[in-house]
C-alpha cells in the first residue's frame, strides 16, 4: 500500500462520513440511522488507531515502515480520527438556527 492510496482512503472515508451526517440529520433521524452512522465512524476510528499504534493496516497487514517513513500519514490519520468523531448526525439540521 503506498502513501497516495492510504491518503485517498482517509479523504474518501471522511467525505462519506460527512455525507451520511448531512443525509441522516434532521427530524427523520431514528435509532437505526444513528446506529449505522455510529458504526461506520467507530469502524474507521478504530482502524486509524490500530494503524497509528500497531502499524497494522487492514488490507496489507503489518507495515512498520509506512508511518515512520511518511510522518504526514500519521498526522492525516490523526486528523481523520477527529473528523470522524465530529461526523455524527443530530436531530437539529446543520446550518439552520434553532428557535
Amino acid at each position: 500500500m503506498n502513501t497516495l492510496s492510504f491518503s485517498i482512503m482517509i479523504i474518501g472515508s471522511v467525505v462519506i462520513a460527512f455525507t451520511l451526517r448531512h443525509l441522516c440529520s434532521g427530524r427523520h433521524l431514528g435509532y437505526s440511522l444513528l446506529f449505522i452512522c455510529f458504526a461506520y465512524n467507530v469502524f474507521f476510528i478504530t482502524y486509524y488507531m490500530r494503524a497509528i499504534e500497531q502499524s497494522y493496516f487492514l488490507f496489507v497487514g503489518y507495515q512498520p515502515l509506512l508511518l515512520t517513513s511518511n510522518p504526514a500519514l500519521g498526522w492525516m490519520t490523526l486528523l481523520g480520527i477527529f473528523l470522524h468523531c465530529g461526523a455524527m448526525p443530530s436531530k437539529r439540521v446543520p446550518g439552520r438556527k434553532c428557535r
